[in-house]
């Protein structure tokens, strides 16, 4: 008989990313070398204690081209859910996986004043989530 204590930590799913790419207002379709817009739809599922998040679009290079910024802070303070619009442009034809959508844990920095004459300033810095704590619907999908 063998008997082994095990500890589950951070189970619980917390967010879930959707991701959806559709063309410019005027055109039917995503073509090539033309910017369409890929919406990302961050929604909290379980109450957690991070409200400051940074989400970093991630896509292949060959693949797409991320026009603009592609990282940004989302305050889920309020808000169950937060909408992105990023524009992207398709670089070749045929069924594209879609950019990935990484989420981190945004700790910003805090500016402290130790002893009334030192001054310590922290950098903002980014904490990985646990695994299964944030869902992406759209893994694995792809867009034609």
């Amino acid at each position: 008989l063998y008997k082994y204590t095990f500890d589950i930590n951070n189970f619980k799913t917390l967010f879930v990313i959707e991701c959806k790419v559709e063309p410019t207002r005027g055109n039917e379709f995503c073509r090539v070398s033309t910017v369409c817009h890929l919406t990302v739809k961050v929604t909290r599922v379980n109450e957690c204690d991070e409200v400051s998040l940074m989400y970093e679009v991630l896509a292949e290079h060959n693949m797409w081209a991320v026009c603009g910024r592609t990282a940004g802070v989302l305050l889920m303070e309020t808000e169950d859910e937060q909408i992105v619009t990023l524009d992207v442009m398709p670089l070749i034809n045929g069924y594209l996986p879609l950019p990935t959508v990484r989420l981190s844990k945004y700790i910003p920095a805090n500016t402290k004043t130790q002893n009334n004459s030192c001054r310590v300033e922290s950098h903002s810095r980014l904490e990985p989530f646990s695994p299964g704590q944030v869902y992406n619907v759209n893994k694995g999908s792809q867009v034609h």
